[in-house]
């Protein structure tokens, strides 16, 4: 896994680059950071392909993004993600972590709050103490639909569906590919 202080430096890019420039003249309003827990299901990874059994595991994504401009409903940002599964022997546990560029629409929801229809497309390292999925660098390429309400004055809380995938990755010897897994999770925005 990823050290701590490369998820920091990690965090602190993606906040500059979303709500960087003229943005830090102006009420960080303008911009949300959200934080969603969950778990991802595996349904299909492939090894060389060959395909594999897979289980459940935990999946972290904290996401900086902000509108295009005053009023607009759709806009554009970055998240990291952090998660694990276990493939093909059960001791086999494979660890995620991904940087992605972010593109959401926004509407309102006919029963309170708004949805959010979320794009996140870039790169994923695996790694695990099976050598053919360790060191993996491979394309992310996810979709979600997140449903976020106000629950007290100044946050928002919030549930995502999604799916995750990766159509194309390897580590040289061994091209790892999998997806579309299908993930939920409850989290906040602020």
């Amino acid at each position: 896994m990823p050290s701590a202080r490369a998820i920091l430096l990690t965090v602190i890019l993606l906040a500059s680059v979303t709500l960087g420039g003229p943005a830090f003249a102006e009420p960080l309003e303008r911009g949300h950071f959200s934080l969603v827990a969950g778990f991802v299901v595996p349904t299909y990874l492939s090894v060389d392909g060959e395909s594999t059994s897979a289980e459940p595991g935990p999946l972290v994504r904290l996401t900086l993004d902000r509108p295009d401009r005053d009023g607009a409903r759709w806009g554009y940002g970055g998240a990291a993600s952090v998660g694990s599964f276990s493939a093909g022997r059960t001791d086999e546990q494979l660890n995620v972590f991904e940087l992605v560029g972010v593109v959401y629409s926004e509407l309102p929801a006919t029963f309170g709050g708004t949805v959010r229809f979320v794009g996140l497309v870039g790169y994923r390292r695996l790694f695990a103490d099976a050598r053919r999925y360790d060191g993996v660098h491979g394309l992310a390429v996810n979709v979600a639909a997140r449903w976020e309400r106000a629950i007290a004055r100044n946050l928002i809380g919030q549930l995502e569906l999604g799916i995750i995938s990766q159509p194309v990755g390897s580590n040289g010897p061994h091209d790892v590919a999998f997806g579309p897994f299908p993930h939920i999770g409850i989290g906040f925005v602020m």
